[in-house]
């Protein structure tokens, strides 16, 4: 659940904090990904449904649980392409 995932980013060696929730982390980079969420900046969009998110990750799994796409053969920038895409 949400609570055990919180704990789990809450020891003490992690040195950056979230200032807008609990979250905490080992390294600036997982910060400023993180904020991403906060800030509702969601850049990566489903190319089958539209639906947005703010990681990369978050869309190959959607692709792949929600559509059944095999992911990723390419991948550049804010665009995905699976090997069932580009068979258009």
């Amino acid at each position: 659940d949400f609570q055990n995932h919180i704990y789990s980013h809450s020891s003490q060696t992690n040195k950056f904090q979230c200032n807008l929730c609990p979250y905490n982390c080992k390294s600036f980079s997982k910060l400023k990904r993180h904020m991403l969420y906060h800030q509702g900046q969601r850049n990566y969009e489903c190319p089958k449904c539209n639906n947005k998110f703010y990681q990369m990750e978050h869309l190959k799994r959607h692709l792949t649980s929600i559509h059944k796409l095999n992911i990723p053969q390419i991948g550049r920038g804010n665009r995905l392409f699976s090997s069932d895409m580009l068979k258009r």
